[in-house]
């Protein structure tokens, strides 16, 4: 499975927003700063681990839901 780094845009875009959760807000909660989470949902960027995990971890799921491996 390659990873597509769009799609993952749009899981975490999804993900923050079934949280309640704007950029900002997630922002504070992950350290990821406001425009790399913009970069990530809009599948310009891909996220390496360390931010990935810190957005898992604010948005409480797994890396694998996180990057599309499971719904």
């Amino acid at each position: 499975m390659s990873y597509d780094k769009a799609r993952v845009g749009l899981r975490l875009k999804s993900l923050r927003i079934d949280r309640g959760y704007d950029q900002k807000r997630l922002a504070e909660l992950s350290t990821v700063p406001t425009p790399t989470i913009q970069s990530y949902e809009d599948g310009t960027s891909v996220m390496g681990m360390e931010n990935a995990t810190k957005l898992a971890d604010a948005l409480e799921c797994s890396l694998d839901r996180l990057a599309c491996r499971v719904d």
